[in-house]
């Protein structure tokens, strides 16, 4: 039976009416019996709109399921995703922070020793054989000039500029210079001057000993000067003032002076004539 039938809503408010006189049209003094009426009304009034209210209710709750729009309530996301949608962010989060600076440093490290280290040895060497040629190339042109001019005085000290001294090599120089001091001769350019060396490799030994392959070209002279002349004219020594070219080596140690010849030189290859050495 639906609550909102006609039928049950007159037979309950019909009970228990009020009357009026008909002569007066003043309502009359009720006995106990009308005011139960009344009571038994007004109860009946409430229970009927209470019947009507929950009819209506269930009239539009039926008319929402049959016309589907239920499914068109919307709904608040339960507690358990949105903690779920938090946690997952903040996995995301910590996935994309930066790395700390530990791996860097050590790959790094692993560089520096297998490519930088190696390097640097490498490019030690080459300025240790840079040096040593370069002490050699130089002590030959000073050589030059002391027999260019050549004398007694400081003699010993100009001779360990250019040679180990007391070695092989410083003595024989020493000799050389007397000889020249002795006879009045001396080293002069040639016409065209060709006077070079070019130290090909350096090969080392140990810490204080190497050993220089060089090429020479030369075409000096030694003369006896007009004024040392016995005729008053300058005078060629045989054998020199001729151009030729030789590849040699020559041992240097290492000296507060520089890299220095110690021991015999070795001239090798004599090429007459020319200006430079052949390639090897």
């Amino acid at each position: 039976m639906r609550p909102n039938d006609d039928r049950l809503r007159v037979s309950c408010c019909d009970v228990g009416l009020s009357r009026t006189s008909p002569s007066a049209g003043k309502h009359t003094h009720e006995a106990p019996a009308t005011t139960s009426r009344r009571r038994a009304h007004a109860q009946c009034g409430v229970r009927s709109l209470t019947w009507f209210i929950v009819g209506g209710a269930l009239a539009a709750l039926g008319g929402c399921r049959s016309s589907g729009a239920v499914s068109t309530i919307p709904t608040a996301p339960p507690t358990t995703t949105s903690r779920t949608a938090v946690a997952s962010t903040v996995s995301a989060v910590a996935t994309t922070t930066p790395p700390s600076t530990t791996p860097t440093t050590v790959a790094s490290t692993t560089i520096s020793s297998t490519t930088i280290a190696p390097t640097t040895t490498l490019a030690v060497e080459d300025q240790l054989k840079a040096r040593i040629a370069g002490d050699y190339v130089r002590q030959h042109f000073r050589r030059g000039e002391l027999v260019s001019a050549p004398t007694l005085d400081g003699l010993e000290t100009n001779a360990a500029g250019v040679t180990v001294a007391g070695s092989d090599a410083y003595n024989r120089f020493v000799a050389y210079v007397k000889e020249l001091v002795a006879v009045g001769d001396r080293i002069v350019p040639n016409e065209p001057d060709v006077n070079t060396l070019n130290v090909e490799t350096v090969q080392v030994v140990s810490e204080t000993e190497a050993t220089v392959t060089y090429c020479q070209a030369d075409n000096r002279k030694r003369v006896t000067p007009a004024e040392s002349s016995p005729i008053g004219q300058e005078i060629l020594v045989n054998g020199t003032g001729v151009l030729r070219a030789f590849r040699g080596t020559e041992p240097v140690r290492l000296t507060d002076k520089g890299w220095l010849p110690y021991a015999d030189r070795d001239f090798g290859q004599t090429f007459e004539g020319q200006a430079t050495c052949p390639v090897p």
